[in-house]
């Protein structure tokens, strides 16, 4: 049985890797990683993407970019105030 942090890094990556990549290419998909990584640590919390642009050394745009993929792949939801 592999470790839970082994099952987490290669369900992240089958989600690049297939996932993402089926919706569109994307030119950076380490960043996306990180991005995802980072957003995992932030479970149930209000996600600022001009802070998560700085953790992830990305510009706003391209995360606010990522974010829509993720939320197309229904990994992320966006709630209303």
């Amino acid at each position: 049985m592999r470790s839970r942090p082994r099952q987490y890094r290669d369900y992240v990556d089958a989600v690049v890797d297939r996932d993402v990549a089926d919706m569109m290419p994307i030119q950076k998909p380490d960043a996306l990683r990180l991005l995802i990584d980072r957003m995992a640590v932030r479970t149930a919390q209000e996600i600022n993407t001009s802070e998560m642009a700085k953790l992830s050394k990305l510009k706003r745009e391209t995360v606010e970019q990522y974010l829509n993929i993720l939320m197309r792949l229904s990994m992320v939801s966006k709630l209303r105030a």
